[in-house]
């Protein structure tokens, strides 16, 4: 048929257009062509998930979603992006162990918890974690929390805000106001920081010799793998 429109109406009440393939190898699809070559196909493409897939000459095929028969899950084999360049094709979730750390170095504490949870979509990282030690060891330098389960991404605007629920163990100065931290770009690290004044925006880095001989902290944040 060579028209400019065509129109399948309905017998009846309603109508449904079936296409039918012979075996679950075969396909059954619908495929929207450029001159006559291809660019883009969906249906049952030699299985029996429901595929959408799109091509730039014709010959060159990519997938880009997929729906199980069985479940229903949906998934982009080729990924997923929003404006702005984000993507959201990898998905991960698991557990980490948190640890201390000093800047330069030292024997590490000994451990009363070590507890860590994550979240990973595309490129942005969800993390919880309770750390408790029961002795403090011989860290030295600026004190951090070390080991997420990715680095975060390099450049200052990546640096990101570590949230504290609550601790204790730590001894602030005076008239600190709160503890909290921000993940350094580039590594693995969070470096500790204790609000004095917070309205004056006055911060001081937390130094290892803060930790006390027995504590525990609950934490949070998100931010770009």
């Amino acid at each position: 048929m060579a028209a400019p429109s065509s129109l399948f109406s309905h017998d009846g009440d309603d109508h449904r257009l079936k296409i039918n393939r012979n075996t679950d190898t075969d396909t059954a699809s619908l495929i929207f062509q450029s001159n006559f070559s291809g660019r883009a196909e969906f249906g049952l493409a030699g299985e029996d998930a429901w595929s959408v897939k799109v091509s730039p000459n014709g010959s060159n095929w990519q997938t880009a979603l997929r729906a199980q028969s069985a479940t229903g899950e949906v998934d982009f084999p080729n990924g997923l992006s929003v404006s702005g360049g984000d993507r959201f094709d990898h998905f991960e979730s698991g557990t980490w162990v948190p640890t201390l750390s000093g800047s330069n170095g030292g024997a590490q504490p000994s451990y009363a918890a070590q507890d860590g949870n994550f979240i990973r979509i595309g490129n942005f990282v969800f993390v919880s974690g309770r750390l408790g030690w029961s002795a403090p060891g011989n860290l030295d330098g600026q004190l951090r929390i070390s080991d997420l389960p990715f680095p975060c991404e390099a450049g200052l605007q990546n640096r990101t805000a570590l949230n504290m629920a609550w601790y204790d163990g730590l001894s602030l100065p005076t008239n600190a106001t709160q503890l909290g931290g921000f993940i350094e770009p580039g590594t693995d690290t969070v470096r500790l920081w204790g609000a004095v004044n917070a309205y004056e925006g006055i911060n001081l880095i937390m130094q290892t010799s803060h930790l006390g001989q027995s504590g525990i902290m609950y934490f949070s944040c998100i931010y770009r793998a």
